[in-house]
């Protein structure tokens, strides 16, 4: 039954996977002592008033799946196999590649931080700190492995581990050990698109309009793409902040705009 559990992957939904592993693995359920008032005698063993706080081992996982994965769909920028852009790793000529990512656990709100430092002999080692409690740092050395269509296999000082990691547009959920976690990433504020004059719609940055996506009079609801401007070399989509109609679209396919700010589109 345990195993059946261990290998029963649900995610995005809350289950009670975790608690009827917990059962099946109870001496008295597995002793066969089991009656209508067995869960109300274990409870305290079975059933946790507080959410269970996510392993530091979890939350690496879930960042090793991510680059992995990133390693793992990045196409190579050269066949050469001494050149540099012919790698997808984070190697740097003149010392180890570190960076941090934050996850956030929905249910109570604790940051994990995770430190990955890209080493020269192709492994990483990670560093993985919890905000309520900065001083319990879990650290990771001669990490490697792949992620190959949600499955983990990765290997952490010569232990093998075997792990389920499913991403979705909101949230990740990593499942190991019978055990299913729920992460979401935190994003930075500077990356949030945010709503800067409500009734209007300002560039970002200074670009070209790609694409007008609706005409004046159109009738569009929040979050409906109404141009794509180009800027830095990347695409920003801009959006209605709310339901309205489009009173006026300031410029056409191929003009400039020449400003951050710029009043773009107006939405009443």
């Amino acid at each position: 039954l345990r195993l059946a559990l261990e290998n029963y992957h649900v995610a995005g939904l809350h289950t009670n996977v975790n608690f009827l592993l917990r059962l099946a693995g109870h001496p008295e359920f597995q002793a066969g002592r089991v009656d209508t008032g067995f869960i109300g005698r274990h409870k305290s063993q079975l059933l946790f008033d507080k959410p269970v706080p996510v392993p530091h081992l979890a939350v690496a996982l879930t960042r090793m799946s991510q680059i992995f994965d990133t390693i793992h769909t990045l196409p190579k920028q050269d066949n050469d196999p001494y050149s540099p852009w012919g790698h997808t790793t984070c190697f740097r000529v003149n010392h180890d590649h570190s960076n941090t990512t934050t996850y956030v656990t929905p249910e109570t709100g604790i940051t994990n931080h995770v430190s990955v430092t890209y080493k020269k002999n192709g492994s990483y080692s990670l560093s993985v700190t919890t905000d309520n409690d900065p001083s319990s740092t879990t650290n990771y050395d001669n990490v490697n492995g792949s992620y190959n269509n949600g499955v983990l296999l990765i290997s952490i000082n010569g232990e093998h581990i075997r792990a389920v990691v499913v991403k979705t547009r909101t949230s990740i959920t990593v499942i190991y050990e019978g055990k299913q976690y729920q992460l979401t990433e935190h994003i930075p504020p500077f990356l949030i698109t945010k709503e800067v004059n409500k009734g209007s719609l300002r560039a970002p940055l200074p670009g070209v309009v790609l694409k007008v996506l609706v005409s004046e009079g159109a009738t569009v609801k929040a979050g409906d793409p109404l141009l794509v401007l180009l800027a830095m070399k990347m695409e920003h989509r801009i959006i209605s902040p709310r339901d309205g109609v489009v009173k006026a679209i300031h410029y056409k396919a191929g003009e400039l705009v020449p400003h951050a700010n710029e009043d773009l589109a107006i939405i009443e």
